[in-house]
């Protein structure tokens, strides 16, 4: 008898309709508004994107309203790139009208021109002095700078770069005097084996090398040492780190939609995106191993 081909994954899934889609959270402006059927125009990575959702619930913004919607509420997702015009030509233009040599000039005209955002000497500044603000961030502060920033009341998930590396030029600046606390030797730092014996009191185990520094920052400042303490400064450190590999489409996204740009909406504009295609249909590997591939004869 002929042999049956049980290797044929998609067609069970299809068969199913058990394949399931990653969803993420969607942010942007409501363009249309049907019951539970919504259109959310967006910026990703310098396309613009059209989102059609249905949604679990139905949203009380209106067309127009900036909005976010949560991964969970969408129950399904259709994505769309509209076409725009080629203005290549325009940022050229302007690069040839003001005769300018600077490399990163020209790249920042381009980038504003790519992602729609008029050239102008403000955007221009803001956009250039924004990325100066994120390099030194994301390359200068550490666990012990960050506990001193949070000491200094600076919220640094929510406050702006401006205002989060200007404490932290003044933290610099400060750092290079002579305090009582060093003259009376009151600033010893714990070592790694007195953070390990906190951690397992805090924790209940053995912690890792972060939690350790965050142990020891705090102690240093003289602020409490508290599981709800670590957790902040690690939240924070480890948003820090994701974003050291940030592109310029980063920042372009959030400076068109005319928002703060802060620490944690870069984190966030990084994370609500895939990014791949936006053709890109992505499906759970894991529906994958409960597929037989092999060949059964009868």
């Amino acid at each position: 008898m002929e042999a049956i081909n049980l290797n044929t994954t998609e067609n069970i899934i299809d068969a199913y309709g058990i394949k399931p889609t990653l969803y993420y959270d969607v942010e942007g402006v409501l363009t249309k508004k049907d019951g539970k059927d919504i259109v959310v125009d967006a910026m990703v990575e310098g396309r613009q994107v059209s989102y059609s959702l249905r949604i679990k619930e139905y949203i009380q913004s209106q067309v127009g309203d900036r909005v976010e919607v949560d991964k969970e509420s969408i129950v399904s997702m259709r994505m769309e790139e509209k076409k725009t015009e080629d203005q290549s030509g325009i940022g050229e233009d302007i690069i040839e009208d003001l005769e300018l040599q600077d490399p990163e000039a020209k790249s920042n005209i381009e980038n504003l021109v790519k992602y729609q955002i008029p050239v102008t000497e403000e955007n221009l500044e803001s956009f250039a002095m924004s990325k100066k603000y994120l390099k030194e961030i994301v390359h200068n502060i550490d666990f012990e700078t960050c506990v001193k920033l949070l000491d200094m009341d600076i919220d640094l998930d929510g406050d702006s770069l401006e205002k989060v590396a200007r404490a932290l030029q003044r933290l610099n600046e400060d750092d290079g005097r002579i305090h009582i606390r060093n003259i009376l030797g009151l600033d010893r730092k714990l070592t790694y084996s007195e953070a390990e014996v906190i951690a397992k009191d805090i924790y209940g185990r053995i912690m890792g090398r972060d939690i350790y520094d965050s142990i020891i920052a705090l102690h240093g400042e003289g602020l409490p040492v508290s599981k709800e303490n670590i957790d902040r400064i690690m939240e924070v450190m480890d948003k820090l780190h994701s974003l050291k590999g940030y592109e310029d489409g980063m920042l372009l996204d959030i400076f068109r939609e005319e928002l703060p740009i802060s620490i944690d909406s870069l984190y966030r504009a990084k994370h609500s995106y895939g990014s791949g295609s936006l053709d890109e249909n992505i499906t759970s590997p894991l529906y994958e191993r409960f597929i037989v591939e092999k060949e059964q004869s009868i």
